[in-house]
């Protein structure tokens, strides 16, 4: 066994990756990379930029694959694999969706990885060098015993905007609707300073993001590894500028939060979810209804350290109903966001949303494994409390309309994150951000117009 093809594919409907700026190399396969030994030939086919159908014509014959996949990207992996079960070819998936229904990624692959692929993927393939591939392999190690191993990067296309990287993994939070959990574990698991400051010295890009759920955490000694690490950045004169996701809490830490801005951290993605406190309570999302009073407080404070935030919210949760648009409009204009990912509530595999909503027999998007491309977050898969699939689509349509669709708002809410966090370089990301969702969001609606129209003929 000598070629191994790796596959990262893609969600026709594109969704959130829609634009080049918001997409992010993979990581988990730069890792399986890593792990293969060095005479077997990797190849990987990353439909973020390749087309399959015409890269795989470059390829001779590979002797395995491995796909890895999101929920949202899953029916294409299924297509590739079956592309290759047909050839023969052994095929393995991996990645979070599989781990959660390995029994349905069977009916489409040989094998299926269960967890984090490091001291498991050796393993595949001695077992597929023997002619004895497993069906199921599962990560056995304990959580915190699993070393992160650092990717290879030479096999991602140039073609990526972000350099990338993750420092920790795991979350000790338990949000209803979030999945990692699930997939990572409840310890938060940070890695040495010195292995992260060494990776981030082989990323070529300028700019780089940080895959951490929360760059931070939550603990004394987590914010000051954390804290550790933001240093040594700087004194190692590392010139990158950084974007990674946090909690709200953050803007309770001066210090760290100095220490990010001087280091390169220009915008952080926040988990908002909604502007209702008693939806934060109902899906658990305990440390933004801790500091539910402090919000607008926090967010300035986080704006004076020169760093933009990226709020990231939903429609669709219980208490939603149709002044959502009036709330959620004036508390992203109120509090200066500089930018908007807003999305439509998705029940995961995996989480506790998803079981509670198939209990309730409220998933209408079911039509599995067809329907997993509508789980990309700008579809309505389930069935509301008291709104209607139409109600849905229009709420979250008319704060996007209002903040969002019209060009002059983004230059008016980048002159905002100028003022406000006094950086050029911070005003301008959120400004790349606006637009590439922007985009997305238009090309979105222009596509349902024609399935609308072509449904009336």
């Amino acid at each position: 066994m000598k070629k191994i093809l790796l596959v990262n594919p893609i969600n026709r409907q594109r969704g959130l990756a829609g634009s080049r700026f918001t997409r992010f190399p993979p990581l988990n396969l730069g890792i399986i990379a890593k792990l293969t030994p060095e005479d077997k030939e990797i190849y990987l086919i990353d439909e973020n930029f390749d087309i399959f159908e015409e890269k795989i014509k470059d390829i001779s014959k590979v002797d395995l694959v491995g796909i890895t996949s999101f929920t949202s990207t899953v029916t294409r992996g299924y297509e590739i694999a079956k592309f290759f079960k047909k050839q023969n070819i052994p095929v393995v998936m991996g990645g979070i969706h599989v781990s959660c229904l390995p029994e349905e990624a069977l009916q489409y692959c040989d094998s299926v990885v269960i967890g984090e692929a490091e001291g498991v993927w050796e393993k595949v393939l001695k077992d597929a060098e023997n002619g004895h591939l497993k069906k199921l392999y599962k990560q056995e190690k304990k959580f915190e015993d699993i070393i992160i191993e650092i990717p290879r990067r030479d096999i991602f296309s140039k073609n990526y905007f972000w350099g990338a990287i993750q420092t920790s993994r795991g979350c000790p939070m338990n949000c209803d609707f979030c999945s990692v959990t699930m997939y990572n574990g409840h310890k938060y698991r940070q890695r040495p300073v010195e292995d992260i400051i060494n990776e981030l010295k082989t990323i070529e890009q300028k700019y780089v993001f940080f895959y951490d759920d929360n760059v931070v955490g939550r603990t004394k000694e987590q914010k000051e590894h954390a804290l550790t690490l933001f240093k040594r950045m700087v004194e190692e004169k590392l010139n990158k500028i950084w974007f990674a996701q946090c909690s709200i809490n953050v803007g309770e830490e001066e210090e760290i939060l100095k220490w990010m801005y001087k280091s390169g951290c220009r915008i952080m993605l926040i988990g908002m979810e909604s502007v209702d406190e008693k939806n934060l309570k109902l899906i658990h999302k305990q440390e933004n209804v801790r500091i539910y009073n402090k919000m607008q407080e926090l967010i300035k404070n986080i704006h004076r350290n020169g760093i933009a935030i990226l709020g990231a919210f939903f429609v669709g949760a219980p208490y939603d109903d149709i002044h959502t648009i009036e709330k959620m409009t004036k508390f992203i204009n109120k509090n200066n966001i500089d930018s908007l990912q807003l999305t439509h509530l998705t029940p995961l595999p995996g989480t506790r949303l998803y079981t509670k909503m198939q209990q309730e027999n409220r998933i209408i998007a079911n039509n599995y494994p067809d329907d997993w491309i509508k789980y990309n977050f700008s579809n309505v898969v389930y069935r509301h409390e008291k709104l209607s699939k139409e109600e849905l689509i229009y709420i979250v349509d008319s704060i996007k309309n209002k903040i969002v669709a019209p060009f002059w708002m983004l230059i008016k809410r980048f002159i905002k994150t100028l003022i406000n966090t006094r950086s050029f370089r911070a005003a301008l990301i959120a400004l790349l951000w606006n637009i590439g969702l922007r985009n997305i969001y238009l090309r979105g609606l222009k596509q349902r117009k024609k399935v609308a129209v072509d449904n009336q003929k």
